[in-house]
């Protein structure tokens, strides 16, 4: 089953170059995501909000969220830039 925004994100087109690096999880799970910064921060109120770019490793691109599971993030990725994920894919998550 896919699960689809009801508004196509229109925001694509200007993503501009900054790219952040984001590392995920904890030891062999960790995984790094380099993902456009204003497209996390247009497409979820925790990085609009969040003082995580503030931080002296933020403002020089890179990003740590070691309490969070990779592939709970990638699904956001992935939302955030199609603007769909498969719910098929959720099952595999905490195996």
């Amino acid at each position: 089953m896919l699960c689809q925004s009801l508004k196509p994100n229109k925001f694509l087109k200007n993503l501009g170059n900054e790219t952040i690096s984001v590392n995920v999880g904890i030891g062999d799970s960790r995984q790094n995501f380099n993902v456009h910064k204003s497209i996390l921060q247009h497409c979820t109120t925790y990085f609009e909000s969040n003082k995580l770019f503030d931080t002296m490793a933020g403002k020089q691109g890179l990003i740590f969220l070691n309490d969070e599971n990779p592939k709970v993030f990638k699904l956001l990725v992935d939302w955030a830039y199609n603007g769909m994920f498969h719910l098929s894919r959720m099952r595999n998550i905490w195996k």
